[in-house]
């Protein structure tokens, strides 16, 4: 089965380093520099209450933002949800995206991860048969999200999901592409494959954008693609 990561891993481009353009002027990425608050490599900082500065390796209309933080977050760790029967929502999680439990406590609790160095990325916490379920459009959770390494696993997801007749959409992002479901509670998830950063049409305005690029990942959900584009 494909190997599944967690929607936010870490990252080869420090994150308090976000590139930004001008409109009309292609955005190059961000060179790499150290996370040393003491001493930063790079271009000077112009903007001192921003940390603005313009470095003529990306171009005149290319800026970086150094946020001023004594830290930042590396990644998100894990999600906790509810569920109503933390034994059957184990066995799906384990069945459907093939996470493995790293502690079960009957009638209270798993603790899942796809990432075997991770304690849990998935917290699924037993509330009762009774609980009432996921309100659409009310305010929490969207969706939780499940990486996996290249499009041909994505494929492979793609097929099993569909064995397991579990129903789901598909969505192409531009610079990405999901299949998203629901658990037996309601819960959403998605598993997606992401071009790497160097690929992105820009680097923001990213999801909302109307030029983002389409078909940029062929596979078996062609079809579904384009039969939600008719609807």
């Amino acid at each position: 089965m494909a190997r599944i990561r967690p929607h936010i891993d870490a990252q080869p481009w420090p994150r308090r380093y976000l590139a930004q353009q001008d409109a009309g002027v292609e955005t190059t990425l961000a060179p790499p520099v150290s996370k040393t608050r003491e001493t930063v490599a790079g271009p000077p900082l112009t903007g001192p209450e921003h940390g603005w500065y313009t470095s003529k390796d990306l171009g005149a209309h290319t800026r970086i933002r150094r946020i001023k933080m004594g830290y930042t977050p590396n990644h998100l760790g894990h999600v906790n949800i509810y569920v109503r029967n933390a034994e059957l929502s184990q066995k799906w999680y384990e069945d459907i995206l093939g996470l493995h439990t790293y502690d079960f406590v009957p009638g209270r609790a798993a603790f899942m991860s796809a990432n075997l160095e991770e304690s849990h990325e998935v917290a699924l916490m037993q509330v009762g048969d009774d609980a009432p379920g996921v309100q659409p459009g009310g305010v929490g959770l969207n969706h939780m999200a499940w990486r996996v390494d290249t499009l041909d696993n994505l494929a492979e997801f793609y097929d099993r999901i569909k064995e397991k007749e579990v129903d789901f959409k598909v969505a192409d992002h531009g610079i990405s592409l999901g299949i998203y479901f629901k658990d037996p509670d309601g819960n959403g998830i998605e598993v997606y494959y992401e071009t790497p950063r160097s690929q992105w049409f820009r680097q923001d305005n990213i999801f909302m954008s109307e030029d983002k690029p389409q078909g940029q990942f062929p596979g078996p959900w062609d079809e579904v693609l384009a039969a939600q584009a008719a609807r």
